[in-house]
């Protein structure tokens, strides 16, 4: 597998685990898209790495732990965090 089918991977594990109702780029400048891109990246490795953490205290396969109800949790935590 080259480096092109790697990213394509990434790309679709991304869209699957990352997908919301609104699921577009806000930004209407390819720089502001580039950030946004970066950033959802960096959240999704973030995420990723805190679920392998998390398995492996638990002594669990990461494969099971599923990424939508981390991420819900992440979300729901920060605006209780963040809220008005």
């Amino acid at each position: 597998m080259h480096s092109g089918q790697h990213i394509e991977i990434l790309f679709k594990l991304v869209k699957v685990d990352l997908r919301t109702s609104g699921g577009v780029l806000r930004s209407g400048r390819p720089e502001g898209v580039r950030q946004e891109l970066w950033a959802l990246l960096c959240v999704y490795q973030a995420l990723r790495t805190l679920i392998t953490r998390a398995a492996a205290i638990a002594g669990v396969d990461p494969a099971r732990i599923s990424f939508p109800p981390v991420l819900d949790a992440v979300k729901s935590s920060v605006r209780t965090a963040f809220s008005p």
